[in-house]
């Protein structure tokens, strides 16, 4: 048997079905949304703000946590649009590291300028941003300015405590 009419076959075969994946169909013509994960970044804000921040402002960030009955004045409520839309990063930068007080809100708020590293308040202002996802951050600033994570130590009997003195 020759091997034309096999050929001629596979060719013919080939061009319809070639043919038939150039339509599309209307639902495959729609893009697939699927949302992102989280960031290492968001992550690591979220875990800080799950241990420094819900007790007051809330697991959702609305600001009803579990010590809101107990205080004079509500915390601030991170999925109000409207007011993250009007805050920069730097805004929600100085009033975490300064408290309440440093930024002339509520003196209840303690700074965390010297519990938190500033990479880390960076990630808790990522995960803020979170909050309230219709909200983006003012155009004028340039976020996140410094590192992202503190240089792992030394390994043995070269590391350095966190004064600088040997182990």
């Amino acid at each position: 048997m020759s091997m034309w009419p096999k050929r001629l076959l596979l060719l013919c075969c080939g061009f319809f079905l070639l043919w038939g994946c150039g339509e599309q169909s209307e639902q495959g013509a729609r893009p697939l949304l699927v949302k992102p994960p989280p960031s290492e970044q968001v992550l690591r804000g979220a875990r800080l703000y799950r241990d420094y921040c819900a007790y007051c402002h809330g697991e959702k960030g609305n600001g009803k946590g579990l010590n809101t009955p107990y205080l004079p004045k509500l915390p601030r409520d991170y999925t109000d649009g409207a007011y993250m839309r009007e805050k920069s990063d730097q805004d929600l930068y100085e009033a975490i590291a300064q408290g309440g007080r440093g930024v002339s809100l509520s003196p209840l708020m303690p700074p965390y300028d010297q519990t938190l590293r500033p990479w880390e308040i960076w990630d808790l202002v990522a995960f803020l941003r979170t909050l309230a996802p219709q909200a983006p951050r003012k155009e004028s600033e340039s976020p996140f300015s410094f590192p992202q994570r503190e240089p792992s130590p030394l390994p043995g009997p070269y590391s350095l405590s966190s004064r600088g003195l040997p182990r």
